[in-house]
């Protein structure tokens, strides 16, 4: 808990932190430069006053005098001690001076200069202090610091050696109970007073204004999920405003594309799924308190009934409170027809401020969405906005997906409209085929039979043998090509079976070349050890067959070139599932230009209702969309297509390897 509060709040630490450390150094700055220059200045201007007052005129004498008489001396040692015991008494007294010494020196010093305190080119004869700073600095004369110090160099009347000028320096620090300096101290306070309040009102307003606002955001996005987003709930600040508009575009453009996904992989789709769907998801990954709708039939003018369907994402349909939002949604349907109103549910002890706007079905005019959202009363909306701009972003999500739905329907429509027509098309011109075989069959048995019994020799009864044997394969190719037509109905409900992946694609490419010419050359390459897989036979034979037909016409399609070849491969996928391959010699997969597509536009080919032939009545086929639906949404394999540098184009498809039943996994 602590390790993650440190974590949540390390910048807005590491901020305070610097805070403490700029509000320091200016401190320090203050006093340093400007406060302790100005009370030296103070000080040095009444030196001579505070020396009288404090030490003593007589005292200062004495200390020249004793001093003077030493150097006369020529350094005697009794002398000496006599000014240490001297200085030694002098600076125990109570008084601002704190050190004494005796040195050479040509030049007078600054009063106001820093004393050496470890002498270096300097002489010095005597040299004797205490530590007064402790006692000489108090709250009343000091403002941060207490190492204020000045001196005062006096020369000495004498002359010890041949080159020496001897100085008397006296080392001072802050007097006591001087009220100008107390004075001082009290503004330069106010000063400190002042400054620490300007860079802190600086430092809080950068913090809430940027800072807060930044780790707010941070924790947002650290805690959020793909599939929900935090957003802040009492944005103050822009940042935060600006991330919660973000985060709900955001949460909008993932519904849209799962809507759109949904849309696409699910052929049974109904607007009323649509809107449950958008509510669901957007209280799932927005966590709006209340999100719910409600399907609405108009049974005259400004009359509307509910249909029984009804929503109230995070709850139950039998759930109270659902119950209770259901009755109040019906209960609030505004008289006058308007298509947003605005009123209080009270729910599970709680009371919600709701908005609520009615929807029309693009594809059924006399149903209505009742959609609403709710928060929390007293609260001034929601966090990326007010209710009414959520509500109108929810309402163009749901619209964009009816919207979406419609289209889609009718592409659906319109699409299998041309599959009927292909399959009567395909069906016609196998089964003439079948017919016509087997009509050339029947001739020839007439022609045997025509006196109404056997022929007598034997190469007559064989060739009678052979055409009824044909005549009997005709009919099964018959059938065959009946059931394999009749698998477009199980798309809905395919019915799953072990297969064999060779014997598939074997049988397929038996019933596709009795529609082909012989000019057309099937090359079947299939691996011995191509695995079983879970499949509906049917379906997969549609896959197939309508692979071929897109080969054939591929083929057809190529100017001046009347013969080509298909290549049908098996193997093993890479995760050990059954592997098929479906090339050609074709014009490969072309855009609607004409132009050979390129990998990123070959995808566009299994889209519903794409097409990249200019005359679309002579399309073959079922359409690819159909296929990948067989493959993927039915027996959750891939299916992807190229442009083959031969020319023509290659599918490959994967179907996943069988499932273990789960006596086989607990054997494992």
């Amino acid at each position: 808990m602590i390790t993650g509060f440190f974590r949540r709040n390390s910048i807005l630490l590491a901020f305070f932190g610097l805070c403490l450390l700029v509000v320091g150094l200016a401190m320090l700055e203050l006093d340093k430069q400007y406060y302790q220059d100005r009370k030296g200045q103070l000080i040095r201007e009444n030196v001579r006053f505070f020396l009288r007052s404090q030490v003593g005129d007589d005292a200062i004498d004495e200390l020249e005098r004793r001093a003077v008489d030493y150097l006369r001396a020529s350094g005697n040692e009794e002398r000496r001690r006599e000014l240490e015991g001297w200085i030694d008494e002098l600076l125990a007294r109570e008084h601002f001076i704190y050190r004494i010494a005796i040195r050479a020196g040509e030049q007078d010093l600054e009063l106001d200069a820093e004393p050496s305190l470890e002498p270096t080119e300097e002489v010095f004869m005597v040299d004797r202090r205490v530590d007064k700073f402790d006692d000489q600095h108090r709250f009343s004369n000091s403002l941060f610091l207490s190492d204020f110090s000045g001196m005062i160099d006096r020369p000495l009347d004498t002359r010890f050696g041949e080159d020496r000028n001897w100085r008397l320096v006296i080392h001072y620090t802050t007097p006591l109970g001087n009220p100008a300096i107390e004075e001082l101290t009290r503004r330069y306070r106010w000063y400190a007073l002042f400054l620490l309040a300007l860079l802190s009102t600086l430092a809080w307003a950068a913090a809430h204004s940027l800072l807060l606002p930044l780790r707010n955001v941070l924790s947002a996005l650290e805690e959020s999920t793909p599939g929900h987003t935090v957003f802040i709930r009492h944005p103050g600040r822009r940042l935060e405003s600006f991330y919660n508009r973000m985060a709900l575009d955001a949460v909008i453009a993932r519904l849209q594309g799962q809507l759109r996904d949904r849309i696409a992989r699910r052929t049974e789709l109904t607007g009323w799924e649509v809107v449950r769907l958008v509510c669901e998801a957007f209280r799932e990954q927005a966590d709006v308190p209340l999100v719910a709708a409600l399907e609405m039939a108009v049974e005259g003018p400004g009359r509307l009934l509910p249909t029984g369907r009804f929503v109230s994402a995070g709850q139950a349909a039998d759930d109270p409170g659902a119950l209770v939002v259901r009755e109040r949604l019906e209960l609030a349907l505004p008289a006058d027809g308007r298509d947003q109103f605005v009123f209080d549910l009270t729910a599970d002890r709680r009371t919600l401020d709701v908005h609520a706007r009615l929807l029309v079905d693009p594809d059924r005019a006399n149903i209505r969405y009742l959609v609403a959202l709710g928060v929390h009363a007293g609260s001034e909306g929601w966090p990326a906005g007010t209710l009414d701009q959520i509500l109108e972003r929810l309402a163009a999500l749901i619209e964009s997906g009816l919207q979406t739905l419609g289209m889609r329907n009718r592409l659906l429509v319109q699409e299998r409209g041309r599959a009927n027509i292909s399959l009567s098309r395909n069906l016609g011109h196998d089964l003439t085929n079948i017919i016509a075989t087997s009509k050339l069959e029947l001739l020839t048995l007439d022609r045997l039979l025509a006196g109404g019994a056997p022929p007598a020799d034997e190469r007559r009864r064989a060739i009678l043998v052979e055409s009824l044997r044909g005549l009997l394969r005709s009919v099964r190719f018959m059938q065959e090509t009946v059931n394999l037509y009749r698998a477009y109905a199980y798309l809905q409900q395919p019915a799953m079976e072990m297969q064999d992946g060779n014997a598939l694609v074997s049988e397929t490419l038996e019933l596709f070349s009795i529609s082909i010419s012989g000019r057309i050359q099937l090359i079947p390459q299939l691996a011995g050890d191509a695995p079983r897989c879970l499949v509906d036979p049917r379906l997969v034979k549609l896959a197939l067959f309508n692979l071929f037909t897109n080969a054939l016409d591929a083929i057809r399609r190529q100017p001046d070139v009347a013969d080509g070849w298909i290549r049908i491969a098996t193997g093993r996928g890479e995760d050990g599932g059954l592997l098929i391959m479906v090339s050609d010699s074709g014009a490969g997969i072309l855009n609607p230009d004409g132009s050979r597509a390129l990998p990123h536009e070959i995808e566009k080919i299994f889209e519903l209702g794409y097409t990249n032939r200019r005359d679309e009545s002579r399309g073959e086929g079922l359409g690819l969309n159909w296929v990948r639906t067989i493959v993927q949404d039915l027996h959750e394999g891939t299916i992807v297509a190229e442009n083959t540098l031969e020319g023509g184009a290659c599918f490959r498809i994967t179907f996943p390897p069988p499932k273990p039943a789960p006596a086989e996994v607990g054997m494992r």
